[in-house]
């Protein structure tokens, strides 16, 4: 896997802090794996692509990182914060996340 690295001024390079960690993730869908143990790292200013066939998981696992399917099993970190068990709110209305002047 390709590492994120930045030069200082001295330099040499450090590693960037990880910003997505997924490990050993599973999403089911009717008891069938739609994302069977995936393990990603994904690092502070780092673009990444998510390639495979139709149905492999790939936008499973984007909506597992946007936070807008649970992960079953496995863990999810956004900046060292575990997500698996942050609920989402179902509070928030249309005016909230569509503000217009």
């Amino acid at each position: 896997m390709a590492q994120t690295a930045i030069q200082n001024q001295r330099g040499s390079k450090t590693l960037q802090p990880l910003d997505v960690e997924l490990r050993n993730v599973f999403k089911f869908f009717n008891q069938e794996p739609a994302v069977h143990g995936v393990d990603l790292d994904v690092r502070q200013g780092e673009f990444f692509s998510i390639l495979g066939p139709s149905g492999c998981g790939k936008t499973t696992t984007l909506r597992l990182i946007a936070g807008f399917e649970r992960v079953d099993a496995g863990k999810l970190l956004i900046q060292g914060q575990l997500m698996t068990d942050v609920p989402y709110p179902l509070n928030i209305s249309g005016k909230e996340l569509f503000k217009h002047p």
